[in-house]
């Protein structure tokens, strides 16, 4: 198991084994921090991640971005970050970017590997001319909320019912 960011390896990967990604995904869903997990269960009505979040959803999004992964030392994933450029209908200038999902596996929490998968997608924004990068959270998720706001995120609103089980909080972030 990685021990250090420095053990971490970074890349975008334009084949992932949606099977393997299938799998850490519903493994974070299960490994929600206890607080966020005991209000999440109240609120999603016994939703599945397969019900919330589809690999055909997770597909879908990979047709339109990219895919960052973080892998220990021995190709373990640890970490991945889904984004990609808005799109123009929703967002008219054309300027942002979006964080799709961000998930990393809960026996590394807290040695930097979210952190640096939001880094790299921020900086992958960049190139591709956004000039923000937007996302989306469950308004239960408090501890996405302060990860997110200790990166520099600002929250932008909140849209009722926008999950079919509860509110989504909105933050942006200006890239510079």
């Amino acid at each position: 198991m990685a021990t250090t960011n420095e053990e971490v390896k970074y890349e975008i990967q334009e084949n992932p084994s949606l099977t393997e990604l299938s799998c850490f995904l519903e493994n974070a869903f299960n490994a929600l921090t206890p607080g966020d997990q005991a209000s999440f269960d109240v609120e999603n009505k016994g939703q599945t991640l397969k019900e919330w979040l589809d690999i055909d959803q997770v597909k879908d999004y990979l047709k339109h971005g990219f895919l960052l992964e973080a892998r220990n030392e021995d190709g373990k994933l640890l970490g991945i970050v889904l984004f990609g450029k808005q799109n123009p209908i929703s967002w008219p200038d054309g300027n942002k970017a979006e964080m799709f999902v961000l998930a990393v596996d809960s026996s590394t929490r807290g040695l930097g590997i979210g952190s640096k998968l939001v880094e790299m997608a921020e900086n992958a924004a960049r190139e591709m001319g956004a000039k923000s990068l937007i996302l989306s959270t469950h308004v239960l998720l408090t501890a996405d909320h302060k990860f997110y706001e200790k990166l520099g995120f600002v929250k932008i609103g909140i849209l009722k019912e926008y999950y079919g089980n509860g509110d989504a909080v909105f933050y942006s972030k200006k890239l510079n």
